[in-house]
């Protein structure tokens, strides 16, 4: 308690909180509790994914109908996504965190009510207006605690909270669903994102830094403009366009390709969902590492390996059948999750770099405003493939095609060598 009111103290003085032990020991604070509230809000994304089979069933859907329920959150988070950014930079990432968290618990637990599919696709949109404020408001807080030479890492630990959500999502719902039906797992979603931000909120103190550069707006609107223009910012975003686009198929089909094509009971096949998380969370915890290190803070060949090897296992996923060992799926199903879900924390650290700390959140918020596309055209598209062919060979064979776009388009990027590589 001592160490927290010293804290405060310096905050209070406008000290520079970014030196010494006790404020470096403060970030490792921040960067925990930004992990658990971007784990909260991915529960609820993700989540719908673990749901998939049984919303499927209960409301008698199709493949192509599945795809749309599960971007339905992210259509919702594009429209808001920039949004979020620019207050987040204008108003601070503490009461962005706030509301967003509140109302993304509140809006899951009303599409929990819905008995058509059409009302829940309305529903979990309204979710997603709000659940976008988590990863630009959580960039901020990182940005602004943690210094240039530690960002890769500590940005790619805050991006597990993505599939440590997930992971959880995916190890609770479907027994939830399996014993009180899908309309109870969806309920109880809706508590942990409140629990999050009411958190998040009891302990986070916003950095003298943050405060100073949220205190001018008109600087922010000038900003606005200089990142809309930025040729680096839409190569990135665009790739990851493509990224996203693989991580929301996995999500939404994994289970699905699993139980339908290879014969596993749901089950089983959730429990590939959940090594896939944990593939994803390793990965970004990896790749950041290696960004920091072996790139010396070049992000753009990480995110280039983390794509080859997707690519890769998107093209694999082909070749599994019936007579496919539990194993051998196992490993497969993490290598998929490490790559295709491992890449987003590098991908947030070069879109922040690329922009700067002050307008780091909105730049974040634009950015995760164009990736919505892949999470609302491909997997919908990945399930209209299987549904015309009867098959999911083709539909991976997509993804591995978009996946090389994707990484084609990272080759013109330049880093800002002075804030990321020469540290």
């Amino acid at each position: 308690m001592n160490h927290n009111t010293g804290v405060q103290k310096r905050l209070a003085a406008g000290g520079n909180i970014t030196a010494g032990s006790n404020s470096m020991l403060y970030s490792w604070l921040i960067l925990i509790l930004a992990t658990g509230v971007q784990a909260s809000i991915a529960f609820v994304s993700l989540g719908i994914g673990s749901l998939a089979p049984f919303i499927e069933s209960g409301l008698g859907l199709n493949k192509s109908q599945v795809g749309f329920i599960g971007g339905a959150v992210n259509v919702g988070m594009t429209l808001t996504a920039l949004l979020a950014g620019r207050f987040v930079d204008s108003r601070g990432e503490k009461i962005v965190l706030l509301i967003g968290g509140l109302f993304t618990g509140a809006g899951i637990m009303l599409a929990s009510l819905s008995n058509t599919f059409p009302v829940l696709l309305l529903l979990l949109f309204f979710t997603g207006l709000w659940a976008a404020s988590a990863t630009p408001a959580g960039s901020k807080a990182i940005m602004s605690w943690f210094p240039p030479s530690k960002l890769g890492f500590a940005f790619s630990v805050r991006q597990t909270g993505v599939p440590l959500g997930g992971l959880f999502s995916a190890l609770v719902l479907p027994h939830l669903a399996l014993a009180f039906g899908w309309k109870a797992g969806m309920a109880v979603m809706g508590v942990v994102p409140i629990c999050g931000a009411l958190l998040f909120q009891l302990l986070y103190k916003t950095s003298p830094r943050s405060k100073a550069a949220s205190d001018n707006p008109h600087k922010a609107q000038l900003n606005f403009r200089w990142i809309i223009r930025n040729f680096n910012i839409w190569l990135v975003s665009l790739t990851a366009v493509t990224f996203m686009g693989a991580q929301f198929i996995v999500i939404a089909y994994l289970v699905l390709f699993l139980h339908d094509q290879i014969g596993f009971s749901i089950a089983l096949a959730s429990i590939f969902l959940v090594i896939s998380q944990c593939g994803g969370i390793i990965g970004r915890i990896f790749w950041g590492f290696v960004s920091d290190t072996i790139f010396r803070g070049k992000r753009r060949p990480a995110l280039i390996s983390v794509g080859a090897i997707a690519v890769v296992m998107s093209f694999s996923m082909i070749f599994l059948t019936p007579a496919s060992s539990v194993w051998f799926v196992g490993i497969m199903s993490f290598l998929l999750g490490f790559s295709a879900i491992g890449w987003n924390g590098v991908y947030v650290a070069l879109i922040s770099e690329l922009a700067g700390a002050a307008q780091a959140g909105t730049a974040v918020g634009f950015s995760i405003t164009l990736i919505q596309l892949g999470v609302l055209a491909f997997p919908p598209l990945f399930g209209y493939f299987v549904d015309i062919t009867k098959s999911y060979q083709a539909s991976w064979m997509m993804l591995a095609i978009l996946l090389v776009v994707g990484i084609l388009m990272l080759l013109p990027v330049k880093e800002k060598l002075g804030t990321t590589c020469n540290r």
